[in-house]
């Protein structure tokens, strides 16, 4: 009937066949009046001491509920909670996935952040981190970012000219400064950034977080004549005002 079709729309492209002959496929049903659910649809022959077909089973199963608590799992797991933004396990897992993509791979640190937290608590370093995380955010709308730990956060994106980096660099230091300085007096000092960038990165290595540990310090010490991944350019945090 058309409302079916209209209404069923398979999720799963091809049908899965188990060991008992029966077939199963998923479909998102798409009502008008309510809202979506997901549908596990199996279906099988009934074969009788005969060989012969005598019958046709289908039997659907509402699985909407399974679904959203899967989702909501996986999006748990992939989330740093402090930001919202994705945690360090599947920063290094989708970066793993895309090693064979040309990118550009960028690294932040805060500076005086510890000081922040001896001082003022963790509550106050908490706050600077989610605004760390929102300025970058504003200044990379098509990265991939992700929270590292700490006060270390790092993105992808497919931005290749060095100019157009710097202008990036240049708007999250700038943001970052403002509301730094807007803070002063509450955090007690003012946090500045550090941004390392390194554009290109093809990594061949079948760990990528060695890969990347391998970038980690010429970020921080400008050079490393041990690492295999080239560290393009260091840019160094403002001075603080």
């Amino acid at each position: 009937d058309s409302w079916v079709k209209e209404s069923f729309k398979p999720i799963d492209k091809v049908p899965v066949q188990d060991d008992m002959g029966a077939t199963q496929q998923e479909f998102l049903y798409v009502p008008k009046e309510y809202d979506e659910r997901i549908f596990n649809l199996i279906e099988k022959d009934i074969i009788d001491g005969f060989d012969h077909t005598i019958g046709y089973m289908s039997l659907f199963n509402d699985i909407t509920m399974q679904r959203s608590m899967e989702n909501m799992l996986v999006e748990a797991m992939n989330t740093d909670a402090l930001t919202g933004l994705h945690s360090r396990r599947y920063f290094y897992d989708t970066a793993r996935n895309r090693s064979d993509e040309a990118m550009t791979f960028l690294y932040m640190d805060l500076d005086h952040f510890k000081e922040v937290n001896d001082r003022q608590g963790h509550d106050k370093g908490d706050e600077i981190l989610r605004e760390a995380a929102k300025i970058i955010c504003e200044c990379l709308p098509e990265a991939f970012v992700g929270r590292l730990g700490g006060d270390e956060f790092a993105a992808i994106i497919t931005t290749h000219e060095v100019g157009d980096i710097q202008k990036l660099i240049d708007e999250f230091e700038a943001k970052m400064s403002d509301f730094a300085g807007q803070n002063v007096e509450i955090f007690g000092v003012k946090v500045s950034a550090a941004i390392g960038y390194s554009p290109y990165i093809r990594s061949s290595d079948s760990d990528f977080s060695q890969s990347y540990l391998a970038f980690c310090p010429p970020i921080c010490t400008e050079s490393s004549p041990g690492s295999s991944m080239p560290v393009v350019s260091f840019m160094p945090s403002r001075p603080a005002q």
